[in-house]
Order: C-alpha cells, then sequence, then structure tokens
C-alpha cells in the first residue's frame, strides 16, 4: 500500500456546510468558520421579514400561504407580486368566457358553449312527461317529434340544462292549459248540441242517431275509421244532416234503405253494388237484344231501379 495514500487526508462529513471534519494520520481535526453563521441564526427571520410578520392582521398569521410568504427574502414584495398574477389570472379568464361576436368561428362557439355547460349533444337534453290529471290521459301523449325538435333547437342555441328544464316546464304548463281549454269547449259545445237535438228531434233522437250509426256500417271501409273517430258533437250534427236529407228525399219507413219484399234491410253500399251489378250486365248484353240474357238482365235492371223509386221519393 502506498505510503502517501496512509497519509492523505480524509474528509468526513463533505458537504456538511461550514463545518468540515478531517480524519489525518495524527488524528480528527474540525474546521470551524467563527465569522459564517449559527444555525439558530439562520433560523431567525431577517429585519424584512420580521417586519413584514408585523403587517400580518389578526387571524391570518397562521394561514398557511402567509408562512410561505414570510420565508421569501422579501415578503412584501411577493405578495404584491402575487396579487399582479392572480389578477392578470382573473382578466383571461373573464376574456375566456366572453360571448362570441357575429364573426366567431363554429368551433368558438362550440368551446363558449361547453365552458358554460350546455351538453355535448342534444338527446342529453332531459325530458319527464307531466302527470295528466284524471279522465285527460289521451291528451297528455309525448310528440316524439316535437321533443326531437325542441332538443335540436335547444342544443343549436346553447341552452343550458337549467334553461331547458325552465323551457320544459314552460311548455308542459301552456300544454296542460290548453287542454283544460279544449276540453272545457269540448264539454260545452256538446251539451249545447244535446239541448238544440233534443229541442228539434225529440223522441226521434234516438232514431235519427241510430240511422246515422247505420249509414257508418254501410260507408266503404277507408271511411269508416274516420266516421267513428268523429267527436260526439260533429256526429251529432251530421246525424241531423242525414235526418233531414231522409225526411226529405226517402220514404219515412224506408229510412233503413231496407229492400223491397225482404226480411233483412239494405244498406246505402248493398243497394249500390246490386245497381251496379244489374246495370253492368244490361250493358254486356245488349249486343243481342232480342236474346234471353239480355231480356233477363233487363227485367232486373228494372226490378233494381224499382227498388230505388220505392226508397227515394222520385217520380
Amino acid at each position: 500500500m502506498d505510503v502517501t495514500e496512509l497519509n492523505a487526508p480524509t474528509e468526513l462529513g463533505a458537504g456538511s456546510g461550514d463545518l468540515g471534519v478531517t480524519q489525518t494520520p495524527g488524528g480528527v481535526k474540525m474546521d470551524v468558520d467563527l465569522a459564517a453563521p449559527t444555525a439558530a441564526q439562520l433560523a431567525a427571520p431577517t429585519e424584512v421579514q420580521a417586519s413584514f410578520q408585523k403587517l400580518v392582521p389578526d387571524g391570518y398569521s397562521d394561514k398557511p400561504w402567509v408562512a410561505e410568504l414570510a420565508k421569501q427574502d422579501n415578503p412584501l414584495a411577493s405578495m404584491f407580486k402575487e396579487f399582479e398574477n392572480q389578477r392578470s389570472l382573473v382578466g383571461k379568464k373573464g376574456e375566456g368566457l366572453k360571448v362570441p361576436g357575429e364573426t366567431a368561428s363554429a368551433e368558438e362557439w362550440q368551446q363558449f358553449h361547453r365552458a358554460i355547460g350546455v351538453p355535448e349533444k342534444p338527446e342529453d337534453y332531459t325530458y319527464e312527461a307531466p302527470k295528466a290529471p284524471e279522465g285527460m290521459e289521451q291528451y297528455f301523449q309525448t310528440d316524439e317529434k316535437l321533443l326531437s325538435a325542441m332538443r335540436s333547437a335547444a342544443h343549436k342555441g346553447g341552452v343550458t340544462p337549467q334553461g331547458w328544464r325552465h323551457i320544459v316546464e314552460a311548455f308542459n304548463a301552456y300544454g296542460a292549459e290548453a287542454v283544460r281549454e279544449a276540453a272545457a269547449q269540448a264539454d260545452a259545445q256538446l251539451n249545447q248540441t244535446k239541448e238544440s237535438f233534443a229541442k228539434h228531434y225529440g223522441e226521434k233522437g234516438p232514431q235519427v242517431l241510430a240511422n246515422f250509426d247505420k249509414a257508418i256500417a254501410g260507408a266503404p271501409d277507408y271511411a269508416k275509421p274516420i266516421l267513428n273517430a268523429l267527436q260526439p258533437a260533429t256526429k251529432a250534427a251530421l246525424a241531423a244532416v242525414l235526418f233531414n236529407f231522409s225526411s226529405k228525399y226517402v220514404a219515412e219507413d224506408k229510412l233503413d234503405i231496407g229492400g223491397v219484399g225482404g226480411d233483412k234491410p239494405m244498406s246505402q253500399a248493398e243497394y249500390g253494388d246490386l245497381y251496379e251489378k244489374a246495370f253492368a250486365a244490361y250493358h254486356q248484353t245488349k249486343k243481342n237484344p232480342q236474346g234471353a240474357e239480355h231480356l233477363k238482365a233487363k227485367q232486373e235492371l228494372a226490378r233494381v231501379q224499382a227498388i230505388g223509386r220505392d226508397i227515394f221519393k222520385v217520380g
């Protein structure tokens, strides 16, 4: 082993600051810098820091951010600098939420809508149908097409969820009131129709309505659902029209369009089919006017026409 290595000093506690401990062949040597500040001196606040602590109001001295400021070389200057930075951030945030102008791009509007909480897509607007009053459930069916259009318009207009709730509440309230008014008007009209009906037809009222039901039963298939869906007041009005027409042009004992000489009543549709069939057979056999088929068709057409003359008041 090299003698110089043995005699070379070995430093212990390197990096320990001003306090150096060195081990030599002759023993341990400690270097102390009397001009350097001690740990207690380092921990003591400077004059500027002490002045700052005196300025701290009651109730703030134990705040963590105040303690951090107090550690700065110049706490007061650091506080002013931090305050200025915060003011700058607040100003930038306000500019970020500024409503886009007329020349703003679609992306700018999307960013603004996202910032104020507008849902990402129209379907995210929630809707709960109002509870219908008893007896009016049929009038409170949700119109899905209208709801979809409202959602799309709200999303395009940047309506927030809170704004959407206000719109829905106003719409539901308006719809409910409109239904109540319509139902009240319908009831009033029906009552007025019943009074007029009873005044004009008296005991014949049930017969008038029954004749109208028979007419509906004889209507074409495409027309039956339309006639059956009519409101009671409308049905009563049409029944009155049919009754007045029948009284003027149809024999009183043939109001049901019954067949002459038959046991079963004949509807208008049945009579029309019968006449059409007889008329077609007459023209198909007309090429041989003296033939047996044509004479038979001619007699059948005459019979059907006689039924019509007996039913309808024609000469």
